[in-house]
């Protein structure tokens, strides 16, 4: 299964926030023994925060992000028959932090354990399941299970790598973590695309597959394109590059600042400016 993944970050040392990030992704193990492998990564892009100009970033009145989507490809040798991918995306915005080595330096319990119970809050769209006789719904139906569990749990774990790269949470909502909306950030990874699947967990935390931003964000299209340009969105089959170039028209999509800032080393741990 392909996993595309969205990564940003605002604060601190932006640079380091996103070579951690992935290098924590891929320590992940799910509870089903699944592990995600990288594929590829994007550019990294300078954008505008969600809300703000280019105008006022330039300003300082609040500090630019760095963007990229990774690539991903779960893979579990115990289920040779559930290949999955995720598109990851990060984002960090203040150069003068220190490296965050004690995010690098974590108990694998933050990775490998999950107290993410299966529920039946999940909601699953498929338009071609009615068309399927009843041995192949019956094998559906364990796919969409399996979708379910490994976004619910690859959510959860994600959480707790922004923890650790030390983005902030607020705790007004009786005890449970909740972020605060378009704060800067050390790290905001966002799970954008599984394969083409459909679904949906309205709960806390929220997750929608594909993410219900991602054609209304130029830092999000952008470097998904740049991972494969033919990409299509599964809710209404429009190619994303079709869905960009429509954007970009309009006044939300003139008003989002995107440029080339570098690219990945050949391993992942340092950033060489464009």
């Amino acid at each position: 299964m392909d996993v595309y993944l969205g990564l940003g970050s605002n604060l601190g040392n932006k640079e380091v926030n996103l070579i951690n990030a992935i290098s924590l992704i891929n320590l992940i193990k799910l509870n089903n023994g699944g592990v995600l492998k990288l594929i590829k990564a994007s550019r990294v892009y300078k954008t505008s925060p969600v809300g703000f100009s280019e105008d006022e970033c330039k300003k300082g009145v609040i500090p630019v992000f760095l963007n990229c989507v990774v690539l991903y490809k779960y893979e579990n040798k115990i289920d040779n028959n559930c290949i999955c991918s995720d598109y990851l995306t990060t984002g960090s915005s203040y150069s003068d932090a220190k490296p965050n080595q004690s995010a690098l330096n974590l108990s694998n319990d933050y990775l490998t354990d999950s107290d993410c119970s299966d529920d039946n809050s999940w909601i699953i769209k498929s338009a071609e399941i009615s068309e399927l006789d009843d041995n192949d719904k019956i094998m559906t139906d364990y796919a969409h299970r399996d979708y379910e569990n490994i976004g619910s749990d690859l959510l959860f774990k994600i959480k707790n790598i922004e923890k650790l790269i030390g983005r902030k949470f607020d705790y007004k909502n009786e005890g449970k973590d909740l972020f605060i909306k378009y704060r800067p950030r050390e790290i905001d990874i966002d799970i954008l695309l599984l394969d083409e699947r459909i679904f949906s967990h309205p709960h806390p935390p929220v997750l929608n597959i594909p993410h219900k931003e991602l054609k209304n964000r130029k830092f999000v299209l952008q470097p998904l394109l740049d991972i494969d340009e033919n990409i299509t969105d599964p809710l209404t089959k429009k190619l994303y590059k079709n869905i960009l170039s429509d954007f970009i028209e309009t006044e939300e999509g003139k008003s989002q600042f995107i440029e080339p800032y570098g690219v990945f080393s050949d391993n992942y741990l340092m950033i060489n400016k464009i």
